[in-house]
């Protein structure tokens, strides 16, 4: 029944043969493809995706446009639909090896390096959201970034007007003794209901830092899943940053395995839910190596009848030395009628380990809101601020400074400017 509707892959590797068979293997298990979004254990979170398995299970092109640019070390990438990138990008960087490909002409070209990498820091037992994923893979786009480079800014601009009915592919990988900046926006419109699924593998390599930054503002006629894994391999300070705007549902998964030793993760993520949106996080971090960060927070403000479920885990394997690591979900909740559910936990297996983790959820204070109206503010000035005081906690940990001014400025188009001056 599975392989029915599995994506048709001619000449397909042997290794990506095994791993398309594990995740069948697990899907038969089930005997069903509902599969739970959050985990087997928990039939409230199922999702039936039966209705949206591809209409075609074959692999498509994606066209690739290319234009060298007389800058240095940039690269800005126009994904449209997944039919077409449009890539742009420095002189120096194609001269020392960068490049943007089809997923698949790469991997029936049989390369060693798509044959070393393309599905190489995926397991399905960790993820069988992402194995969803690689069973549906439609189309997709790998992005090398060369060694040595030194601070690097890719954009990222991801367009959608179609629903697309399968998994869309990306693997960005980044090679040892860089600096990164990702900044990635994904928006969707048109009158047309849209499916969108889009997994990702991320490779940071020996030595490499990275500030990754995604804010998604989809319109309302879209369901947003995405499941990205991030794997630093050693001496790396990773800085992961998300912004949740829009989508009728989204559903965002988000795993950092810290694999070497010495990696400091940091990440935040801030996110928004009206009208009747829900929105799932699962943050996952793991801690594969001794003398290793992590610290992870999350902050939302619900209305209206929104829904929020957040799971975060934070995994500490056995055996290892100096960990560090915190996680917090928090909420603010302006109206009676939205719901949160936050569960974050801790799976800790060394001893020499300090970690913790809190959540919370508040309604709009009331006493607030009477004494800042006290102070001249109206009703409404006085809502706006306490909602910016709660979000602009999250935002200054962010230390990209266009990207906070981003942010803010997405508050302001929403009617969360301030009443008063602030020095930030």
């Amino acid at each position: 029944m599975f392989r029915d509707y599995i994506t048709h892959f001619e000449n397909k590797p042997k290794y990506y043969s095994e791993v398309i068979q594990s995740v069948v293997d697990e899907f038969e298990k089930w005997g069903s493809l509902n599969l739970p979004i959050i985990d087997k254990t928990n039939p409230k979170y199922n999702l039936n995706f039966s209705n949206k398995l591809p209409y075609d299970n074959s692999l498509y092109l994606v066209k690739v446009g290319f234009e060298v640019l007389n800058t240095e070390n940039q690269v800005d990438l126009e994904v449209l639909d997944y039919e077409k990138v449009n890539v742009k990008v420095s002189k120096n960087l194609v001269e020392a090896g960068f490049f943007v490909k089809d997923l698949y002409l790469s991997v029936i070209s049989n390369s060693d390096f798509v044959n070393s990498n393309f599905l190489s820091i995926v397991d399905p037992n960790d993820s069988m959201f992402f194995g969803y994923g690689i069973l549906f893979i439609k189309a997709g786009i790998l992005v090398y970034i060369p060694k040595d480079i030194g601070k690097v800014n890719i954009n990222i601009d991801k367009r959608f007007t179609k629903g697309k009915n399968g998994a869309l592919y990306n693997m960005l990988y980044i090679d040892s003794g860089n600096d990164v900046n990702v900044f990635e926006s994904i928006s969707s419109s048109g009158d047309e209901p849209k499916f969108i699924f889009e997994f990702s593998e991320i490779l940071v390599k020996d030595g490499s830092n990275v500030n990754f930054h995604y804010l998604q503002n989809n319109d309302l006629n879209t369901e947003y899943f995405v499941s990205r894994k991030v794997v630093p391999f050693g001496n790396n300070n990773i800085e992961f940053n998300t912004v949740s705007l829009g989508s009728l549902y989204q559903r965002e998964e988000n795993r950092i395995f810290m694999k070497g030793p010495n990696v400091e993760t940091k990440y935040t993520c801030i996110y928004f839910t009206s009208d009747s949106k829900r929105y799932d996080l699962i943050a996952n971090i793991r801690h594969g190596n001794s003398s290793q960060g992590a610290d992870v927070i999350t902050k939302g403000v619900l209305d209206d009848k929104s829904k929020v479920y957040f799971n975060g885990v934070l995994k500490v394997d056995k055996g290892l030395k100096h960990i560090n690591s915190f996680l917090g979900g928090h909420s603010l909740h302006l109206s009676s009628e939205c719901k949160s559910d936050s569960v974050p936990s801790l799976e800790v297996d060394s001893f020499d380990v300090k970690s913790g983790h809190a959540a919370s959820f508040t309604q709009l204070d009331e006493e607030k809101l009477f004494y800042m109206m006290s102070r001249g503010l109206s009703e409404e000035e006085a809502r706006k601020a306490i909602v910016y005081g709660f979000i602009e906690g999250a935002i200054r940990r962010i230390s990209n400074e266009e990207f906070k001014a981003k942010i803010r400025e997405l508050l302001i188009r929403k009617g969360l400017e301030l009443p008063l001056e602030v020095e930030y």
